[in-house]
């Protein structure tokens, strides 16, 4: 495992407690946790909205690193909304509150999570 890298043990708890704002505020659930070593995924799902999201870190072997996408469900789009590539993670998951900071402070990113709007607008994806 890598030094920058959190244990996938805290980034499943980190990962659910900082993005339980999905369910709290937009009636998400979540519907599937892969929890691996080196692989992590949590799926919420909002059928009445459409929209699926995806929350992994994925360290090995490809290396991608964290990322949050949003699916549509009706047409199988899908956007990758932020991404840290493991070389910018830290081991405290702190990674995880500005992605969180970032996506929820901004009006446009939430009216997609909503099922408001599909279309992205130049410069809305966000990586580090």
């Amino acid at each position: 495992m890598r030094v920058s890298v959190p244990d996938y043990l805290l980034f499943d708890t980190k990962a659910k407690t900082d993005f339980s704002v999905l369910k709290i505020l937009f009636s998400y659930k979540l519907i599937e946790c892969i929890k691996k070593p080196d692989y992590i995924r949590h799926t919420y799902r909002n059928r009445w909205r459409r929209r699926k999201i995806v929350i992994e870190n994925q360290t090995s072997p490809v290396d991608y690193g964290f990322s949050i996408s949003v699916y549509n469900l009706w047409t199988k789009e899908y956007f990758i909304i932020y991404n840290t590539p493991w070389e910018k993670q830290d081991t405290q998951c702190e990674f995880m509150i500005r992605a969180k900071n970032k996506i929820f402070n901004n009006d446009y990113l939430k009216n997609l999570i909503r099922g408001k709007t599909w279309k992205l607008k130049r410069g809305e994806f966000t990586f580090e």
